[in-house]
């Protein structure tokens, strides 16, 4: 509803401004006919009207074309309006985005850890911090990276089973939550010749 509203007081005022039609105006008409009916009758104010047929046929008919291209260009303002306003929103949110992905991780206390999830191993060898990242390829691909490596037991991860069978299945199906203990990441890495910062003991 209030949509069209706005359609309409937009198309109105753009009829009014063409015509000059201000308050002074049409208080001067109103009075006008007022005063004709009082003198001479709705007769006088027929035939004034008949006198003047052709202008007041051609001023409503020009006041009609106004007031559709008044219209049309009053949504396309909102359409346009409304398209500016979505690529600032979406133009913040990429901003935030990015703030988001290039904060770093708190090496300092991710050091601390004797173990990792290889979700988080994975997140914090890109420098992205697993708390806050909504992650990107190259956390993708290191994620693949680990896993590859737990199944081809380049990197030892912590068994949650005592039976070879189970122990088989989790190397064969490594997982975002497969643990790692921090020494086995440090020599993999060392191994692979890399030195992601919170692997380093300083």
């Amino acid at each position: 509803m209030e949509y069209w509203l706005h359609i309409i007081s937009g198309a109105w005022k753009s009829t009014i401004r063409p015509l000059q039609w201000t308050k002074e105006r049409a208080v001067s008409t109103a009075v006008l006919i007022i005063g004709t009916v009082v003198v001479g009758g709705f007769a006088a104010v027929s035939q004034l009207a008949s006198t003047h047929v052709a202008l007041i046929t051609g001023t409503i008919f020009v006041a009609i074309c106004l007031f559709v291209i008044g219209a049309i260009q009053t949504q396309h303002k909102l359409y346009f309006d409304l398209a500016a306003a979505t690529d600032d929103k979406i133009a913040a949110l990429q901003k935030q985005l990015s703030q988001v992905l290039s904060k770093k991780p708190n090496y300092e206390i991710w050091r601390t850890l004797h173990k990792y999830t290889l979700m988080e191993a994975a997140y914090l060898w890109c420098d992205c911090d697993p708390n806050v990242s909504a992650g990107t390829k190259d956390t993708a691909a290191q994620v693949r990276s680990l896993e590859s490596a737990i199944q081809t037991g380049k990197l030892e991860f912590i068994h949650h089973s005592k039976y070879a069978s189970d122990v088989e299945h989790e190397q064969k199906y490594p997982h975002l939550h497969t643990e790692i203990r921090r020494l086995a990441l440090q020599e993999y890495a060392k191994r692979e010749d890399q030195d992601p910062a919170f692997l380093r003991d300083i």
